[in-house]
């Protein structure tokens, strides 16, 4: 029987646990459970009691439509609290035009993860972006070739500490162990990327109520991530304050009537709203609402692409911009990130699954829930660890590759 992986994404607006196997390559959902989260605030924790509350309500849920104990979980970790980083690991080759095996690999890779990290973090994930042999950047695997320098550029990616402990926590509490920390941003970006999207150069955002994640892909490897506090619901917010309507209404009118590009809203198209302290409903443009809406849409594509871009690896140009999440396809969204990222294209994107709760989980709002069981299902064998063994999920080496695999 295939192994079945149980992924925990505690979002501002819902908390997820989602079963899922891998079967012919694709990414099979059994089981989902999602709830309102309480205790979590613009993607902050500030009250780790009534988030366990959500956690064992969502992981109970999945037991029971499942029967199964879950017992373990991979939990995937706010994108405000990781720094992203690059990294470089040298190894000379001894005698030269040595062969190089995995050993190698292992050991590059570890050179390249000997940084010191600000105080207060630790490690939470690296993954290599490309392999050096003298000068050179390899195409594929670096194993088998003769080198006399070998080198890796890697992205490391840590994490406070403190909201570690935090989670560890809130897991117990909840009647689960950790098996595994994931970025939200990376995981987004793996549920929802195809091959060729991580392959030509790609962004991927996930649009939450209180945060936005970000993750760049070049060359099939995860260059950076970003994530920032300013989300769907500043826009509910901007539309609330400048239009003057209750915070419910400035909702349905983003979502009814919202679109981000006002060039594609025609001037005599109207809305009809009921202000704050005025009993009567009145027309208004819509052109307006949409440029309310697009000047915060267009905020949050500027802060992404100084984040995204600032990174080593991600010099060049941006193919194709994916979006997802639960306040990531509202209509002209695309046309915004594909003007300010100056990219070719730009979509709206949902995880891609198989299997007959497939339609239940292939949502925008589940797309990190999905990265993070194929992080963890899609190693292809292909991933490398100490000779000695894992003896700690951090120590192992894991290539995007292999989890892409032949996803369509």
């Amino acid at each position: 029987m295939n192994r079945i992986a149980y992924a925990l994404d505690i979002g501002t607006a819902k908390t997820v646990c989602l079963a899922a196997t891998i079967e012919d390559d694709e990414l099979h959902v059994v089981s989902a459970g999602a709830v309102t989260t309480r205790g979590v605030k613009k993607g902050r924790i500030i009250d780790p009691a009534q988030v366990a509350d959500c956690v064992k309500a969502a992981v109970g849920r999945v037991r029971e439509e499942t029967g199964a104990d879950v017992e373990e979980v991979i939990v995937g970790v706010s994108g405000l609290s990781i720094n992203s980083e690059c990294s470089r690991g040298i190894r000379p080759m001894y005698p030269p035009g040595k062969t190089v095996h995995e050993e190698d690999l292992l050991q590059v890779n570890e050179h390249s993860r000997q940084i010191r990290f600000e105080e207060g973090y630790e490690l939470l994930q690296t993954l290599p972006c490309s392999y050096v042999i003298d000068g050179e950047v390899v195409d594929g695997d670096p194993v088998g070739k003769s080198a006399s320098r070998l080198e890796v550029l890697t992205h490391v990616m840590s994490v406070s500490s403190k909201h570690l402990e935090t989670l560890n926590k809130i897991a117990q509490s909840a009647g689960v162990k950790v098996e595994e920390f994931v970025p939200i941003p990376l995981a987004s970006g793996l549920g929802t990327a195809r091959p060729e999207d991580a392959e030509l150069g790609c962004v991927v955002v996930d649009i939450g109520r209180g945060t936005t994640d970000a993750a760049l892909f070049k060359d099939g490897a995860c260059v950076a991530v970003a994530s920032i506090d300013v989300a769907s619901q500043h826009i509910t917010n901007d539309i609330a304050a400048l239009i003057k309507v209750s915070p419910e209404d400035a909702e349905r009118l983003k979502t009814e009537h919202g679109h981000a590009a006002p060039e594609l809203v025609g001037e005599d198209e109207v809305v009809s709203v009921k202000q704050v302290g005025n009993d009567q409903v009145r027309p208004f443009p819509r052109k307006v609402l949409s440029e309310i809406i697009e000047s915060r849409v267009r905020e949050i594509a500027t802060m992404l692409k100084d984040a995204l871009l600032s990174s080593e690896k991600a010099t060049g140009s941006v193919r194709s911009v994916l979006l997802t999440g639960g306040g990531g396809h509202l209509a002209g969204t695309d046309e915004v990130f594909k003007k300010v990222f100056g990219a070719q294209s730009a979509q709206f994107g949902v995880p891609r699954l198989v299997g007959p709760n497939s339609r239940k989980a292939a949502l925008p709002e589940m797309s990190a829930a999905c990265g993070l069981a194929l992080f963890v299902l899609k190693d292809g064998g292909e991933e490398l660890a100490p000779v000695a063994g894992v003896v700690d999920w951090k120590k192992s080496i894991r290539s995007l590759k292999s989890i892409f695999g032949k996803r369509s």
